[in-house]
């Protein structure tokens, strides 16, 4: 009689079990563990692929961003290179750098693709990490969109996280263009200061860019000056001149000390119009400009 009950109770267990077990299967469970090929266990429901797989990422200069991530995921026709790229950005050009840096985004008309130092105020970095893409494209190029922006590159795959993190990293350390501007002692100076030692090429700015192109009546906006190259050791002076003072009013002078690619100052809304603000280094023509709205 014990022996009855044990085999029933056994043989009942077993259904049971079963039925729990198809019952977890028809939910969608997750499958038997899987086994990576170093032999660790992978995580269900993973490719036991990594984020940032071996080779993602780099310096962050813009040389080592064309190398690993232009040229492999953005610089080819039907996207950015070619005889038409796409947005007029050619990142297949030797003037890819200029084209991003303080340059205006022809999809939004009130943002720029690359502020030096602010990775968050840059839609070059807004488009490769996915992040506030934004709405509504009003720029010049916004019919490209079809009212959508979408993340880079589009309809590839998206970049992985390093070599996200190096873009940012690049804009975050001031998006310089040039990495081999220094003289033998390690900087740019020349006979007048002003010149760099090893190409003779001399100081100018080449952007001058803000994070909204209009501001208030009574309230202040920052502006970023952007040179083509490191300041030299004894600094460079650059010029800041309103078109109206009567309506935004600057200040004369900013002086960016050695090793400086960008700096920044304030400018302040006086009341309503539209004014240009220059920006050049000695000896500059033409100035760099910038146009503003006071509301």
């Amino acid at each position: 009689m014990v022996r009855a009950l044990s085999r029933s109770a056994l043989l009942a267990a077993t259904l049971i079990a079963g039925s729990m077990i198809a019952a977890a299967c028809d939910e969608g469970d997750p499958a038997s563990p899987v086994l990576s090929e170093d032999g660790g266990l992978v995580e269900a429901g993973s490719t036991g692929q990594s984020e940032t797989p071996p080779g993602c990422g780099g310096e962050p200069t813009f040389a080592a961003l064309r190398d690993s991530v232009f040229n492999k995921s953005c610089a080819f026709g039907a996207c950015h290179g070619g005889a038409n790229p796409a947005a007029g950005l050619d990142l297949a050009s030797d003037k890819a750098c200029e084209l991003l840096v303080g340059h205006p985004s022809c999809v939004f008309s009130n943002r720029v693709r690359v502020v030096p130092g602010h990775p968050e105020q840059s839609y070059l970095y807004a488009k490769v990490s996915g992040e506030d893409l934004g709405t509504s494209p009003d720029g010049t190029c916004a019919g490209l969109t079809n009212g959508t922006p979408s993340r880079m590159p589009i309809g590839g795959e998206a970049l992985c996280q390093g070599s996200i993190d190096q873009v940012k990293a690049w804009i975050a350390a001031g998006a310089l263009c040039d990495s081999g501007d220094a003289g033998a002692d390690g900087s740019a100076d020349g006979a007048d200061g002003q010149t760099d030692a090893g190409d003779g090429g001399r100081v100018t700015v080449t952007t001058l860019t803000s994070a909204t192109a209009t501001l208030a009546a009574g309230t202040d906006l920052t502006v970023t000056v952007t040179l083509n190259r490191a300041a030299p050791g004894s600094g460079a002076d650059v010029t800041i001149t309103s078109s109206d003072t009567s309506v935004l009013t600057t200040v004369g002078e900013v002086v960016l000390m050695k090793g400086d690619n960008s700096g920044t100052f304030s400018v302040h809304g006086v009341k309503a119009g539209s004014v240009t603000v220059k920006a050049q280094a000695p000896g500059q023509t033409p100035p760099a400009t910038l146009v503003l709205t006071v509301n």
